[in-house]
């Protein structure tokens, strides 16, 4: 039920514009570690995990790779096209609606992976899928770029929690500490670097990952 009114939710806010996240330029970290990525994986295919109105897609698409963006909000990913037409991007950039815990790929296929605030609105007992799927897109040696709530992260200045996780506006939030993004994704990547980011109120964790080699 609660991914039902989850959804609900989202639709709201991309009815209204009115829901508070950035749209359009990429997050600084996310900048930074595309450095470090290039390194390695200077070109190739990269899916954005829960893209909203791809910001992150469109980043990847700029600097030369072949991007493929999904989410499950239809108006997300008009908005998503919309930033595309006025960019000018001809190539290189797709958009489709899209579920993480149902995803309609075959194995090894994506350089780059990226989940900008997606996992943390999955219930812990679908994290299993999450993770399954996750890996099973991505070739051997790829990256993964995850940005998470913190436990450090509050919706207003007296909130106190006395769980990981809770249900705000009807959509499900959890907190991660850097011991449990470590201990999650432990056995099938390598997490190189974990980044705190603080704004106001607000509390992220950015990670990059690589996956393991066999």
């Amino acid at each position: 039920m609660i991914y039902k009114r989850q959804r609900k939710f989202f639709n709201e806010a991309y009815k209204t514009g009115e829901h508070g996240w950035p749209t359009e330029r990429p997050t600084r970290a996310v900048v930074r570690f595309l450095k470090e990525i290039k390194k390695e994986k200077p070109e190739g295919e990269v899916l954005d995990i829960g893209c909203g109105e791809g910001r992150h897609t469109i980043f990847f698409a700029e600097n030369g790779y072949d991007t493929y963006g999904f989410d499950m909000e239809l108006l997300a990913i008009k908005r998503a096209k919309r930033f595309v037409r006025i960019k000018g991007i001809k190539k290189n950039i797709h958009f489709f609606i899209g579920n993480i815990l149902s995803l309609p790929f075959s194995h090894n296929i994506f350089d780059i992976a990226i989940d900008y605030g997606c996992l943390h609105h999955i219930k812990k007992s679908d994290w299993k899928i999450y993770i399954e799927n996750v890996s099973m897109v991505l070739k051997e040696g790829s990256f993964f770029v995850l940005s998470v709530f913190s436990t450090k992260f509050k919706h207003y200045e007296r909130e106190r929690r006395k769980r990981k996780w809770l249900v705000h506006n009807n959509h499900y939030d959890h907190f991660f500490t850097k011991k449990d993004i470590r201990q999650l994704f432990k056995k099938a990547f390598n997490v190189l670097k974990v980044e705190e980011e603080k704004s106001g109120l607000h509390s992220f964790y950015h990670c990059l990952m690589q996956v393991k080699r066999l």
